[in-house]
């Protein structure tokens, strides 16, 4: 939904955007393949997140929201050979 949006800002400005989204079979629990989106790009915009449904599985929303995160953060620590990072939420 929102990733969707930033997607055609960013690209519109010129940006080369990189989608990661499970409607396109990706999956944010699998740090491999996290690392092989990532490889090459400049920047991250992480949006990944399951909003918390009624039909949802609290597992499940933990799982995508905390360790999809968690893959992506340390994915880019190694990357950049960070000692610390930044991550922001709203809700």
């Amino acid at each position: 939904m929102i990733g969707s949006v930033v997607e055609k800002v960013l690209g519109a400005d010129g940006c080369e955007v990189i989608g990661f989204d499970i409607a396109n079979g990706h999956n944010i629990l699998n740090p491999n393949e996290i690392g092989s989106a990532l490889k090459g790009c400049d920047a991250v915009v992480h949006l990944a997140a399951l909003l918390g449904h009624s039909e949802d599985a609290p597992d499940e929303i933990m799982a995508v929201n905390l360790l999809g995160t968690w893959h992506i953060n340390r994915f880019l620590l190694s990357l950049f050979h960070l000692k610390n990072g930044l991550v922001a939420s709203f809700f």
